[in-house]
């Protein structure tokens, strides 16, 4: 999973307001050196210090496969020309080295801010949604607590609601090994 986490530093470029920025992630194929595809967070209004918090995988097919490459572009959203708030490196995500990342952004040469990521890779044996899950839960800090279905967050993401619940083990069950190492004790519900 790689996430484009915040920003800091960024250019105010707005007449009125600060900056309403949003990054694209270009990503280039390790095989072929062609730009295969595009990620992109939302817009974040008003604000030289963006948090997105935003998740693209990094095996799907489409996205991103191992070995590839991604120059972040930092844009302000204007309903005429975005403006280019600054630019990355170019960054290759690895497994073998997970982590948080502050990637400098640049502008004609000079430093424009930096850019926070985060990539964190899931085993193969492990469910897609508790890997998700997993996710949700770093970034938005959730500690397990009792009660049932105790919502721990909500967020809108690409469009939808989501709701991030924690559901209790009731009292005196015991699940066979296989089942309990595969569920885990949160799950993310799309609310409608």
């Amino acid at each position: 999973m790689l996430t484009v986490v915040s920003a800091r530093g960024l250019a105010d470029e707005d007449w009125w307001g600060e900056s309403d920025p949003f990054v694209v992630g270009d990503v280039e194929s390790s095989t072929t050196g062609q730009v295969v595809s595009m990620i992109k967070t939302a817009v974040v209004w008003d604000t030289t210090s963006p948090e997105w918090n935003s998740g693209f995988a990094l095996s799907t097919a489409g996205e991103m496969t191992p070995g590839d490459t991604v120059v972040f572009t930092v844009a302000d959203f204007d309903d005429t020309t975005d403006d280019l708030l600054g630019a990355s490196e170019r960054f290759a995500p690895s497994c073998s080295d997970q982590g948080t990342r502050d990637l400098p952004l640049k502008m004609d040469g000079s430093q424009a801010g930096t850019l926070r990521v985060k990539v964190e890779c899931r085993q193969e044996s492990e469910p897609l949604l508790l890997s998700m899950v997993k996710m949700a839960a770093y970034v938005y800090n959730l500690v397990p607590s009792a009660g049932p279905w105790v919502l721990k967050a909500s967020m809108v993401l690409d469009g939808d609601a989501v709701g991030i619940y924690q559901v209790p083990k009731p009292p005196n069950h015991t699940p066979s090994k296989t089942l309990a190492a595969s569920l885990p004790d949160t799950a993310a519900v799309t609310l409608q």
